[in-house]
């Protein structure tokens, strides 16, 4: 697809940096800033990631300057227990919150604990 120079390209396995610079970035626009968290979180995921990308289990896609810069990217987990996929969960921050909405996404009363 394009559009005014943008492509958009799905995810491999050796965009397993910018997938998990992205997903840093996701949270600290949701208003988690505390370096080592997010550190520890980046930590966390990485091995995750690595198989979820080079087994499918996560579908990414970046929108692409002609100039093959990134500019944005999205992605899913495909959960093995969802199949079938009747529910899409998704984290938003505030700037997001308004296009979701759009889609036809609710808020809901998910809990969370800090630990």
């Amino acid at each position: 697809m394009a559009d005014q120079g943008v492509r958009i390209r799905e995810t491999t396995p050796e965009d397993l940096p910018l997938v998990l610079r992205h997903r840093r970035g996701m949270f600290e626009d949701m208003g988690h800033r505390d370096a080592g968290s997010l550190d520890a979180m980046e930590a966390a995921s990485r091995p995750f990631f690595e198989r979820a990308l080079r087994e499918g289990h996560y579908r990414g896609f970046f929108a692409v300057d002609e100039g093959g810069r990134v500019r944005a990217g999205g992605g899913v987990v495909l959960l093995e227990y969802q199949e079938g996929y009747a529910v899409v969960f998704l984290h938003a921050s505030d700037a997001g919150r308004p296009l979701y909405e759009e889609l036809g996404f609710r808020a809901t009363n998910e809990m969370r604990l800090r630990l």
